[in-house]
C-alpha cells in the first residue's frame, strides 16, 4: 500500500510538467540512434510497479564504446526516471536493490516514449551486466526490466 501511494504521487507530480532530469554520470550521454556494428538480439522490457514496454539492444561502436539502445518504450510518466544497468537479472521488483556497485546509471528520461540511445564509456562493459532497469528515484522502485541473459 505505502509503494502504491508514492506511485501515485509521483504520478499526480508528473502530471505538473515537472521534466525528469537528463544527466551524465561517468561520461555517460543520450545520443542519436544510429546505425551500428554488431547489434545485439533485441529483448523485451518486463512489467513492474508500472505498465512498460519496448525493446533494449547493445551496439558496438568502432570506438571500442557500446551503445544502449531502447526501441519502442512506453512507461509511465514520472519526474525522475533512470535508466540502469544492473549486475543480476531481475525476476521481480523485490529482486532489485540500490546498493553500491550494483548497478550504473546510464541516464535519465525527459519523456517516457519513443526510441533512446545512450552512449556507455568504455570502462562500462555490456557483459558486466545482467538487467537493463528503468529506476524511479522519487518512489525508490522499478518501473521495467529487461534481462539480458
Amino acid at each position: 500500500m505505502k509503494n502504491t501511494l508514492k506511485i501515485l504521487f509521483a504520478l499526480s507530480l508528473s502530471t505538473l510538467a515537472l521534466p525528469a532530469v537528463v544527466y551524465a554520470q561517468n561520461g555517460m550521454k543520450q545520443t542519436e540512434m544510429k546505425q551500428g556494428t554488431m547489434m545485439q538480439e533485441q529483448l523485451t522490457f518486463k512489467s513492474l510497479h508500472a505498465p512498460t514496454q519496448g525493446r533494449v539492444s547493445f551496439q558496438k561502436n568502432p570506438d571500442g564504446t557500446s551503445t544502449l539502445m531502447i526501441k519502442g518504450l512506453k512507461t509511465e510518466a514520472a519526474p525522475d526516471l533512470k535508466v540502469w544497468l544492473y549486475k543480476k537479472a531481475v525476476q521481480d521488483a523485490a529482486d532489485i536493490k540500490k546498493a553500491s556497485g550494483q548497478y550504473v546509471v546510464v541516464g535519465g528520461l525527459k519523456t517516457f516514449s519513443g526510441n533512446f540511445s545512450f552512449k556507455l564509456p568504455k570502462s562500462v562493459k555490456p557483459d558486466d551486466f545482467q538487467s537493463v532497469v528503468l529506476w524511479c528515484d522519487l518512489v525508490s522502485t522499478a518501473f521495467g526490466v529487461a534481462n539480458l541473459r
